[in-house]
């Protein structure tokens, strides 16, 4: 925004500075929302896969059909993971679209950029570059070596209770 010059914007470009800001706002509580949801979908994937892991302790003879879901069951959460991450990702390119208009020095400029400006809920409804954030998620280096970690406990209790 430029310094000293929104008393000179006209009024419907100043409610839409406004209206950009609470996309800002509404943007990062989202984002923030898809982090916490994350941390959810870890920590159950730990207490499933332990809960299962004891479960399999109890078992006298061990079925070795019991032990596949051992070996899969991190996959769900994974997958439920990426989902998240997607939005993640997408909300991570929105802010940034708003960021950028909002700092534009220029008053003249600044106007043009919140005239071409769309509301990510008008412009997107509910429609995601699935593709564009699948391979950014997919290959995110946090969320991939959790999962490699955890699919390790499984195999690793897999080799134990395989004998």
């Amino acid at each position: 925004m430029p310094k000293n010059k929104k008393k000179g914007l006209p009024e419907c470009i100043r409610r839409k500075e406004d209206a950009a800001k609470f996309d800002l706002n509404s943007a990062f509580s989202w984002y923030q929302h898809n982090e916490n949801q994350i941390a959810i979908i870890r920590g159950w994937s730990v207490t499933v896969l332990f809960g299962y892991i004891g479960f399999l302790f109890v078992q006298d003879p061990i079925d070795n059909s019991l032990l596949l879901p051992l070996l899969f069951s991190p996959i769900p959460f994974f997958i439920f993971e990426i989902y998240r991450r997607i939005h993640l990702a997408f909300l991570r390119d929105e802010v940034k679209k708003v960021e950028r208009i909002l700092i534009i020095q220029d008053t003249d400029d600044y106007i043009e950029a919140l005239e071409d400006y769309t509301y990510r809920d008008l412009r997107m409804g509910f429609k995601i570059n699935w593709i564009k954030y699948f391979f950014s998620s997919f290959l995110d280096i946090e969320g991939t070596v959790w999962y490699i970690l955890v699919y390790l406990i499984s195999i690793f209790f897999y080799r134990l209770f395989h004998v």
